[in-house]
C-alpha cells in the first residue's frame, strides 16, 4: 500500500512544478551559459596570477615534442666528446652502437626468458656478456677502445655466445648454431670484407668441428 501513495505523492509534486515556456527556457539557458563563462574566466585568471610566481606549482612549463633527437639520445651519449670521423666512419660507429645495444636488450630478455625455460647456461651466458656490451659502451665513450677495436670485440663476442650455447645444447644438433651465419654478416656491416671472410672461415670452422665431434644424444 505504501508503494501506490509514494508513487501518487511524486506525481502530485511533478504537476505541481511550473512548466517554463521556450522563451523563459532559452533566457534562462543564456544566463547559465554567461554563469559559466565567468566562472571560466575567473578560474583562468586565478591560474595565471598564482602560476606567474617563479616558484609556483602552476608555472607552466613548455613541452618539447619528441624528436628522432630526442630517440637517438641513448645512442649519442656512448659518442665520445670532441669526436671527430669521416663521413664513412661515423656511420659504422651509429651502426656500432645501435649493433650493442640491441645485444644488449636481446641478452637482458634471454635472461629474464631462461627462468621460465630453466636453461641455467644461458643465464650464466647472458649475464656475462650483458656486462661486457656495458664495458664495450663504456670503454668507447671514454676513449679506451677505438673504433675498430671495439667492432671487433663486438663481433668476437656474439661469436663466443653462439659458441657456448651450442656446446651446451648438443652442438651440431643445436637450434643455435645456424645463428654463426650472421657473424660474418655483421663483419661486413661493422667492418669491411677482409674481416667478413675471416669470420666466414671461423663460421665454417666451427660447424666442422661441431660435426665431426657429434656429441651423442
Amino acid at each position: 500500500m505504501k508503494t501506490p501513495l509514494l508513487a501518487g505523492m511524486v506525481c502530485t509534486m511533478l504537476q505541481a512544478q511550473p512548466t517554463l515556456t521556450n522563451d523563459e527556457l532559452t533566457v534562462e539557458h543564456a544566463l547559465s551559459l554567461q554563469e559559466d563563462e565567468r566562472i571560466e574566466k575567473f578560474t583562468l585568471a586565478l591560474y595565471e596570477f598564482m602560476a606567474a610566481f617563479p616558484n609556483s606549482p602552476l608555472r607552466v612549463v613548455p613541452i618539447k615534442p619528441l624528436s628522432l633527437n630526442t630517440c637517438m639520445n641513448l645512442q649519442t651519449y656512448f659518442i665520445p666528446k670532441h669526436h671527430t670521423l669521416s663521413e664513412k666512419a661515423t656511420r659504422q660507429e651509429s651502426l656500432l652502437l645501435t649493433f650493442i645495444q640491441i645485444s644488449l636488450a636481446f641478452a637482458i630478455g634471454y635472461f629474464i626468458l631462461s627462468f621460465f625455460t630453466g636453461f641455467l647456461m644461458a643465464r650464466y651466458v647472458m649475464t656475462i656478456v650483458s656486462v661486457m656490451f656495458i664495458v664495450q659502451l663504456f670503454g668507447y665513450k671514454l676513449g679506451w677502445c677505438p673504433l675498430q677495436f671495439t667492432a671487433h670485440v663486438f663481433v668476437c663476442t656474439c661469436w663466443m655466445v653462439v659458441l657456448v650455447l651450442s656446446l651446451a645444447s648438443y652442438g651440431i644438433h643445436s637450434y643455435v648454431l645456424p645463428s654463426v651465419s650472421l657473424i660474418p654478416l655483421m663483419a661486413l656491416v661493422l667492418l669491411n670484407d677482409r674481416a667478413a671472410w675471416l669470420w666466414s672461415g671461423v663460421g665454417i670452422l666451427t660447424v666442422l668441428i661441431f660435426a665431426i665431434f657429434e656429441p651423442e644424444l
